[in-house]
């Protein structure tokens, strides 16, 4: 599958639009940055030889199998031979219904599966078993619900069918909530499904070939079943497992037992022998090869997104023995190609590809020992041969007089591009190859600018320090797709993240790559010709030289209007030359309940600068950290649980401490029963800010940050050391319950929250303020004495 042509504005796209490389003037003329050039074209190469093209539409899937190339449209399936193009077989569906998809395979003796939709029909819900051979229909049927509670013609209005694939011997069909059914290829018997209907939707499935790897649920006594079909009520206390299949015997090959079914998630089977997939374990997704005996094994590539559901993080663009090439289509390098050694999982090369500017690679195939890469020129395509295993130069094979946007395969020697096949020839005119452009007027690079295909790896560079600066626990896991690290929990809460963006400018007609840099640079604070795009949002501020990391930088760190979903954090934004890194680092406003785990909010602005600081040294910056803003009178935060213990068992007899975060820089503790009350403090020592704040004027940002940014109504609570940020106040219905209170102040360098909570409504007004007060001042002495 090509990926979709859009192109982000602003974003990170930008590291993938390879720019051509343009011929400066001589040395005798003006300096690089404001010299413009003549476009350099290379010559037009001779156009590849058509050896056959079928009539009609182009078809919307194509599979090529040895001696035969399956064309499939809406209105039929149409089979040629792949050497001459001469018809096979011709099969259009009856009257009335249309054909939705075929299986990726053909079966060994020419069966492929077919989905047919009839008109009123939901769903694709007919399947056909084709010859292709013949034109002939093996079998075919209507695959109706399973669910075994509905009444006899009843209609399932969950009832979905997603996808065919065949074996040798077995035709699989996906339907709702990826139950796997199971037919035989030859006659069409119902054999037992692998994966049966499960209307919590907590099994899942995906298939390669005669492999189908699943999370297997069985339900506890405790499960609460969604028997609306909508999957959002989670099991309980049943027991989960990630298993692979063999299809045509049903058998359970192995399976691998997961600690927390709920935040574990089967996505996509890359590769067997050996096997790799791409599955989520405890909230980590990952693409990892797998042992003979289900076990997980070395990564494979990129850490897949956490937002994934059904599409691939990796799409692979063909195999040679156990080489793996693929390119991630959701990430911002999606024209970047990626070579892995399955035999270990680790990457063998990264090959950007050359394409003019504002173009993509739109299509890649391995051809034996050289893999091929269509790169646009206009409404035409060049087609490249790289060496496989060492990618150097291209050689130019030819030209294609149209797009290579749905995929390109090869069969038997010849390119397969949509209802028409081209000879391939052996070479191609060897050389330094330069994306065409017609563009007149164009400025150069300069000597010091960086090109796009040096910033493919800035985002493994991000991730060198900041995710560990930040506690998000990312291990030795490989950098995610998409550049945005998130802490390990259930995908659906984020928590606490790390995003980064690297842009480069290109040079334009009259623009040099600083200048289109400097625009970039103002689209990502939200300016569009100086003016903000949004008049109620107020763009980050220039800082001060002292604060800058490269040569500008605009940055904010403040707890805003304090009611972000997304949570609190800072944002960097730093132009170095024409590269612009924007960095963001958020931690989320629902921080009761995981006081233990929070990360110090100050450490949110350090790893914007730690990940700027990172990514421009891999691009050549010579550049080091801002000198930080003054620090404060406390270094240390003093052990404080043990101190407020006393004070919380006058205030809750029966809360238990649940958790008790330990370290220098912020202290957290926890007493909670779930149903009675609890009380949370937190209490951070703030540093000086690497953007010059000193700690005393930071500490009140971080105190608002824990208070969630809000003052309460009514009066503040009297009697509070330092100074009062925020102050919260819950009371039941009629007003007369204060149930929940909490306060966020500042004691020099210290930011103090405490929440006090009495869910039984037994505490008045008065005894609540008494109470909060002993918790504060509490903390803070035991703070500072540390």
């Amino acid at each position: 599958m090509a990926p979709r042509p859009t192109r982000r504005l602003l974003a990170a796209v930008s590291l993938l639009l390879l720019a051509p490389t343009l011929v400066a003037c001589s040395a005798d003329d003006e300096p690089a940055a404001q010299q413009t050039s003549t476009p350099t074209v290379t010559p037009e190469p001779p156009a590849l030889e058509e050896a056959w093209s079928v009539g009609g539409r182009d078809p919307r899937q194509v599979v090529v199998a040895d001696d035969l190339v399956v064309l499939a449209s809406d209105a039929a399936v149409v089979t040629v031979r792949s050497d001459t193009g001469e018809e096979v077989s011709r099969w259009t569906p009856p009257r009335g219904r249309t054909v939705c998809q075929v299986s990726d395979t053909v079966g060994a003796d020419g069966v492929v599966g077919v989905l047919v939709q009839q008109r009123g029909w939901r769903t694709c819900a007919g399947a056909v078993a084709l010859d292709v051979r013949t034109g002939t229909v093996r079998w075919q049927r209507v695959l109706g619900s399973t669910d075994p509670d509905l009444a006899p013609g009843e209609r399932d209005r969950y009832h979905s069918v997603d996808g065919i694939a065949v074996t040798d011997r077995t035709v699989l069909v996906t339907t709702f909530c990826s139950e796997v059914r199971r037919f035989a290829l030859d006659d069409g018997r119902v054999l037992d499904s692998l994966v049966p209907r499960d209307t919590a939707c907590r099994n899942e499935s995906a298939i390669l070939g005669d492999r189908v790897a699943v999370l297997d649920y069985e339900l506890g006594p405790d499960d609460t079943v969604d028997e609306t079909g909508t999957g959002w009520i989670p099991a309980e206390s049943g027991a989960g497992a990630i298993a692979l299949y063999d299809a045509d015997s049903g058998r359970r090959l192995w399976s691998h037992l997961v600690r927390d079914h709920r935040y574990a998630e089967v996505h996509d089977v890359v590769a067997v022998d050996p096997v790799v997939l791409t599955t989520t374990i405890q909230g980590r997704p990952a693409t990892r090869l797998w042992s003979e005996d289900g076990e997980p094994g070395a990564h494979v590539g990129k850490t897949p997104p956490s937002s994934l559901f059904r599409e691939p993080s990796l799409e692979v663009l063909g195999r040679s023995g156990d080489l793996l090439v693929g390119r991630y289509p959701e990430s911002a390098d999606s024209s970047v190609l990626h070579a892995y050694d399955l035999a270990t999982g680790a990457e063998r090369w990264t090959l950007a590809p050359p394409v003019p500017p504002g173009g993509f690679v739109t299509g890649a195939a391995v051809d034996g020992d050289r893999l091929l890469v269509s790169a646009p020129v206009g409404a035409a395509t060049d087609v490249l041969a790289y060496d496989l295993d060492e990618p150097g130069e291209p050689q130019l094979l030819g030209r294609l007089d149209g797009s290579t946007l749905n995929g390109m395969q090869v069969a038997g020697g010849l390119l397969v591009v949509g209802r028409a096949a081209y000879r391939l020839p052996a070479e191609g005119e060897s050389g330094d190859y330069r994306a065409p452009t017609s563009r007149e007027g164009v400025e150069a690079w300069a000597d010091d600018d960086v090109r796009p295909e040096q910033a493919v790896g800035a985002c493994e560079a991000a991730g060198a320090s900041a995710p560990r600066l930040l506690r998000l626990g990312w291990g030795d896991r490989p950098a995610p797709v998409d550049c945005r690290w998130r802490r390990d929990r259930q995908p659906a809460y984020r928590t606490l993240g790390l995003s980064v963006r690297v842009d480069v400018g290109e040079p334009g007609v009259d623009v040099t790559a600083t200048e289109a840099a400097q625009e970039l640079a103002d689209g990502a604070r939200g300016l569009v010709n100086g003016e903000p795009l949004d008049p109620d949002e107020t763009p980050p501020p220039l800082l001060p030289p002292e604060a800058t990391v490269g040569e500008e930088s605009w940055g904010t760190f403040s707890a805003g209007g304090g009611n972000s979903f997304d949570g609190y954090g800072a944002e960097l934004i730093t132009r170095w030359h024409n590269v612009v890194v924007v960095v963001e680092a958020d931690q989320s406003l629902q921080i009761e309940s995981l006081a233990g785990a929070l990360t110090p909010y100050g450490r949110l602005q350090d790893a914007t600068y730690v990940a700027t600081l990172d990514v421009l040294r891999s691009l050549g910056a010579e550049v080091d950290l801002p000198t930080r803003g003054a620090d404060g009178p406390v270094a240390r935060v003093g052990e404080i649980c043990g101190e407020l213990a006393p004070v919380v068992a006058d205030l809750h007899p029966e809360l238990p401490l649940e958790s008790g975060g330990l370290g220098d820089e912020q202290r957290t503790c926890s007493w909670s029963t779930g149903d009675l009350g609890e009380v949370v403090v937190v209490v951070d020592a703030v540093r000086g800010g690497l953007d010059g704040t000193a700690a005393t004027d930071r500490a009140a940002t971080v105190a608002a940050m824990l208070g969630s940014g809000r003052s309460g109504a009514g009066r503040d609570v009297a009697g509070l050391p330092g100074d009062v940020v925020a102050v919260r106040r819950y009371v039941d219905r009629d007003g007369t319950d204060y149930l929940v209170w909490s306060v966020a102040t500042v004691v020099d360098n210290l930011a103090v929250w405490v929440e006090y909570s009495d869910y039984g409504g037994t505490a008045d007004r008065e005894s609540m303020e008494a109470g909060l007060r002993r918790l504060v001042r509490t903390a803070t002495r035991a703070a500072r004495a540390g």
